[in-house]
């Protein structure tokens, strides 16, 4: 039994076809493109304050006993301090 290169060769893709294939390969990629899913965080601490000014204050009364320690050559004191 013989087979001859005839019966397996490819036929060669239609103008039509081609068309739809890249019209679809373009919306899925312009679909994933822009179809990313956005997350907005918005931090607030217990008492609903501005979590900026609360990180403010944190770090500035943590800087302020670094500070302190250094002029006194002493450990920190950092049980005394708010932080969360």
């Amino acid at each position: 039994m013989t087979y001859s290169n005839q019966n397996f060769t490819k036929k060669p893709l239609g103008m039509h076809t081609t068309r739809i294939l890249l019209l679809q390969l373009a919306f899925f990629l312009i679909g994933s493109a822009f179809g990313q899913a956005k997350t907005h965080l918005f931090f607030s601490n217990s008492d609903r304050s501005s979590i900026h000014i609360e990180m403010e204050r944190s770090i500035s009364g943590l800087l302020t006993e670094l500070n302190k320690a250094s002029a006194s050559n002493r450990d920190p004191r950092l049980q005394n301090l708010n932080i969360t």
